[in-house]
C-alpha cells in the first residue's frame, strides 16, 4: 500500500512525503521480518544471561 502511495507522492513531485512514505514501508517490513522470526532482530540475538 504504501509503494502505491510513494508512486502516487513521486508523480506529483511530493518528494518529503515519498521519503515518508517509503521509511514506513521499510519499518513495516522490518517488523514483520522481526514478528516472523523472533530470533532473528534487527539489532541482533540477545545475550544469554548465566
Amino acid at each position: 500500500m504504501t509503494g502505491v502511495l510513494r508512486e502516487l507522492a513521486l508523480r506529483n513531485n511530493l518528494r518529503t512525503l515519498s521519503y515518508l512514505l517509503d521509511m514506513a514501508r521499510l519499518e513495516a517490513e522490518t517488523a514483520a521480518r522481526a514478528q516472523a522470526d523472533p530470533d532473528r532482530s534487527p539489532s541482533g540475538p540477545e545475550p544469554e544471561i548465566s
